[in-house]
Formats: structure tokens, C-alpha cells, sequence
């Protein structure tokens, strides 16, 4: 809103149906038990352990609002962000492990489909600014 950009806005929203589209068939298709542990909830769905989604969906969610985030003028708020922006995925992660949710491998997968998803999405949302920037500048010139 402050940018007045509104395709900005868009990275996350990006960011997490990539991750989606990956994560669902490739959960489909791996079918993981999870690991046989005693579980912090008991109750949790039976559903595949691999990759986790919850660790993918954060990292992708995340990472993509601390690379926007490069844009907040102020650089103590700018660096607020991005530190907060960058651990929390990780603490979601660990509590998956904690929670005996999943196996090791499972959240680091995850962790980096997210961070990829992150990154390909900002850099198509980049490459779309520069195009814009580009057309404008050759209507202007």
C-alpha cells in the first residue's frame, strides 16, 4: 500500500501456491509413515510425513515477506523484519521435530522447497517490476 506497487503483494500469495503445487503430489506420491515416536497430540490426522508442509509453507510464506522487506526504509525496522522473518520458519521446523511429526529430512526438505519457492517467486515478481519499468520508460522516451 505504501509502495503503491499492489503486484507486490502477490509474492506471498505466489510463494505459497508454488510450494503448494509441489508439496501436494509429491506428499501423495512419497507417502512417509511418520516417525514412530510418542506424539505431543495424539489426535493429528494420519497423513504423510514427507516433505513437511508446515515447515515448507512457513519457509515460503516467510522468506518471501524478508525479501520484500528489503524495501522498508527504515533500517532498524528493515532489520527487525527480516531477523523475525528468517527465524521463524526454523522455529516451526523444530516444533515439528518436537511434536514427533516428522523425521529430520522431512523438515529439511521442506525448509528448502520453501526457501525456493520463496526465491523463484521474487524473482518472477522481479522480473515482471523490470519489465514494467521497461515499457514505462519506452512510452515516457
Amino acid at each position: 500500500m505504501l509502495t503503491r506497487k499492489w503486484w507486490l503483494a502477490i509474492l506471498p500469495v505466489l510463494a505459497i501456491s508454488l510450494e503448494a503445487s509441489v508439496f501436494v503430489p509429491v506428499t501423495k506420491i512419497v507417502n512417509r509413515p511418520r516417525p514412530e515416536v510418542e506424539r505431543l497430540d495424539p489426535h493429528a490426522p494420519p497423513t504423510s510425513s514427507f516433505p513437511s508442509g508446515h515447515t515448507a509453507a512457513s519457509f515460503a510464506l516467510f522468506w518471501s515477506i524478508m525479501l520484500l522487506a528489503q524495501r522498508i526504509p527504515n533500517v532498524l525496522a528493515r532489520r527487525i523484519v527480516q531477523v523475525v522473518c528468517f527465524l521463524f520458519p526454523f522455529c516451526v521446523g523444530f516444533a515439528r521435530l518436537y511434536r514427533g511429526m516428522h523425521h529430520l529430512s522431512d523438515v529439511i526438505i521442506g525448509a528448502l522447497l520453501g526457501m525456493l519457492c520463496a526465491g523463484i517467486s521474487y524473482a518472477a515478481i522481479r522480473a515482471a517490476e523490470r519489465q514494467a519499468t521497461e515499457r514505462a520508460d519506452g512510452v515516457r522516451g
